[in-house]
């Protein structure tokens, strides 16, 4: 069975944390959008 792609809405620590359980266990995260541009780069680059 093949895994969606995710893209996540929100940088803070809930988005954070899930977008890591799910990376670890092999999801692909394709994108990261949040209303600071500090924030998406900092979740994306934990994420890819």
């Amino acid at each position: 069975m093949s895994r969606a792609d995710i893209v996540f809405v929100g940088a803070g620590n809930l988005a954070t944390n899930l977008a890591k359980a799910l990376y670890r266990n092999g999801f692909h995260i394709l994108q990261v959008y949040s209303r600071t541009e500090l924030s998406a780069r900092t979740l994306a680059k934990a994420v890819q």
